[in-house]
């Protein structure tokens, strides 16, 4: 069942899908950009690139998503190619921009797990503001120039006219540039990344639970096998589970939408619907709209500030809170 043969109660359940989903992705990111704004505790190097993946998630939902919206459910592009072209750039780019901010947290905490006694000489503003740089600029790379000069396509009739369509349907060495760019080199960074930081973590948290407990032996002389974990092991588990959660969603939002983005240009015979290739892509943008929660709403500073913001009480601007780092 091809989206235009789709029925009106279809057409209308994935309309409000797609919007709630525009709404919380906007809520969810301006949320996060202004807490670091507004409260001081908030400003550290790690949260400046969690503000800076919330301005990305933001372009998605703002010059995205919403036009995104009315091709899917409408099946066809009334702007004209200008835009057209505007849009798929702003798409390109934003979503990698998104992904590669991910890939900028994990190496933030990489180098912060690895070696915390040099992390802060290490990771110094300089160095965030080039990492930062390079995340907007490698998405930005691959997006407005090589779409608006046709380099994405093997078919240069097919350019710069104006058509019911505003598909990208790449060629081979685009689909594997651009693909090993946005997700495949990341999603292999962000597998070693992380894989060493649950090993760490867990090295650490066994660590802390044999010293609480040889200090149970020298206090008492008693050790009791049901003792409670100490505070930092918790903290630890805590943080095992939210990277957990990172990987698993990062994954199931993008990988979908790589692979068939991808094999299409390898495999001509394939063919999916306008709805199959809408869920596909949608599930991707999800991945905007769950960033907020999973780097902003795991750490207990941000659920403070969230709530003051929300409360419209800005004056609060020191709280105290403990938090827990992804």
């Amino acid at each position: 069942m091809d989206l235009p043969m789709m029925d009106f109660t279809l057409r209308l359940a994935l309309g409000f899908v797609y919007s709630f989903m525009i709404l919380l992705t906007v809520i969810g990111n301006f949320l996060v950009v202004a807490a670091v704004g507004l409260y001081r505790r908030l400003r550290t190097r790690t949260n400046y690139i969690v503000t800076s993946l919330a301005v990305a998630d933001l372009t998605v939902a703002s010059l995205v998503m919403p036009f995104s919206l009315v091709y899917d459910i409408f099946a066809k592009w009334p702007f004209g190619w200008v835009f057209c072209y505007f849009w798929r750039s702003c798409d390109v780019m934003c979503c990698t921009a998104s992904i590669l901010h991910i890939c900028c947290i994990a190496l933030d905490r990489f180098w912060a797990i690895k070696d915390p006694l040099t992390y802060r000489k290490r990771m110094t503003t300089r160095r965030l503001v080039i990492m930062i740089s390079l995340a907007w600029g490698c998405s930005s790379a691959i997006s407005f120039i090589p779409i608006y000069l046709g380099w994405f396509t093997d078919n240069p009739s097919e350019l710069y006219r104006d058509t019911i369509s505003c598909d990208l349907s790449v060629n081979r060495i685009y689909a594997v540039c651009s693909s090993s760019t946005s997700f495949f080199v990341p999603f292999l960074f962000l597998i070693f990344a992380y894989a060493y930081i649950l090993r760490i973590a867990k090295r650490q948290a066994d660590a802390i639970k044999m010293q609480g407990s040889v200090a149970c032996l020298r206090e008492d002389r008693i050790l009791s096998s049901k003792n409670k974990p100490p505070k930092r092991a918790s903290r630890d588990t805590k943080a095992i589970q939210t990277l957990g959660i990172i990987m698993g969603i990062f994954s199931i939002s993008w990988l979908p939408f790589f692979l068939m983005y991808v094999v299409l240009p390898f495999c001509p015979s394939c063919h999916l619907s306008h709805l199959q290739v809408s869920l596909i892509t949608w599930l991707g943008y999800a991945n905007s709209c769950m960033n907020p929660f999973i780097y902003a709403y795991m750490n207990r500073d941000f659920r403070t500030a969230f709530r003051c913001i929300m409360l419209c009480d800005i004056s609060r601007r020191n709280y105290s809170s403990d938090v827990i780092h992804l």
